[in-house]
């Protein structure tokens, strides 16, 4: 967004008590979130580090295995998604 842009929509929400109310409430939601995502980012590096003390590895080493089971989570899911699609259009010829 180029600067004179962002002026008049500076300029608008300041003209608008409507716009001042959605910016105010929309600027709590977004901190409280941004409060609750550093929290739990917080929790699951502890959660990390602790796993991988007891297990006797490197946390980076975990971290690896868990980047590989979420990507082949995906593969599977998406291998689910095609079966369901062909079973759906199989059904429907069926009817």
């Amino acid at each position: 967004m180029s600067k004179i842009n962002n002026r008049i929509a500076i300029d608008e929400i300041l003209l608008s008590q409507e716009k001042r109310e959605a910016l105010v409430s929309s600027v709590k939601r977004l901190a409280n979130d941004a409060t609750a995502l550093k929290s739990k980012q917080d929790i699951y590096k502890d959660d990390v580090s602790g796993t991988a003390e007891a297990l006797g590895i490197p946390s980076a080493k975990l971290n690896q295995f868990i980047k590989a089971y979420i990507d082949d989570l995906g593969s599977v899911l998406g291998e689910l998604s095609s079966t369901l699609d062909v079973l759906e259009i199989l059904n429907e010829g069926v009817n």
